[in-house]
């Protein structure tokens, strides 16, 4: 879908290729897209604009949005140092977009992922601090650390399944 930008030059804007290396995906990728949002600036050339930059690195996930937006910005004043304010101005106002529209974290959510990535020490001191901020006892019971039942012996398959059974070792005798 191609687009006008008013008030910017297209040459500030990073061409398809740069905007592929930026978020971190191959130009086919890009060029594949049906929903591209540029801007023909030539014949063959098409300019990506910073939003739909910033839309694409969010889309695809393979680098942080506010890198690709210092890239963006650092392009522009490489290529177009004259609306470098412009372009600016354009992704702080898409970044800030962007983390309105985020969903704001929850504490079961945080406190899963502690449960996850911190020792079970740290994690019940993270837990306690959480629960004189904030009253949650239904929350802290069901992320508690359980121990797991592991019994000593291996089990064995049921009569008549087709599971692999373990093979034992056939002493060989001397011909």
């Amino acid at each position: 879908m191609e687009v006008r930008a008013p008030a910017v030059t297209p040459v500030a804007y990073p061409t398809l290729t740069d905007t592929a290396e930026m978020v971190g995906v191959s130009p086919p990728t890009l060029s594949r897209l049906s929903d591209l949002v540029y801007i023909r600036a030539g014949g063959r050339d098409h300019r990506i604009p910073a939003a739909e930059v910033l839309r694409l690195a969010r889309h695809f996930q393979r680098r942080p949005i506010d890198e690709v937006a210092f890239d963006l910005v650092a392009y522009c004043e490489a290529h177009a140092p004259e609306v470098a304010e412009a372009v600016a101005a354009e992704v702080d106002a898409a970044v800030a977009t962007f983390y309105q529209a985020a969903s704001k974290p929850s504490i079961a959510a945080f406190l899963r992922d502690a449960r996850r990535f911190l020792p079970s020490e740290l994690f019940s001191q993270v837990a306690k601090a959480v629960s004189t901020d904030v009253e949650a006892p239904k929350t802290l019971t069901a992320l508690a650390p359980t121990k797991s039942k592991v019994s000593g012996r291996p089990r064995m398959a049921a009569r008549g399944s087709k599971a692999l059974k373990p093979s034992k070792r056939k002493v060989r005798e001397p011909v």
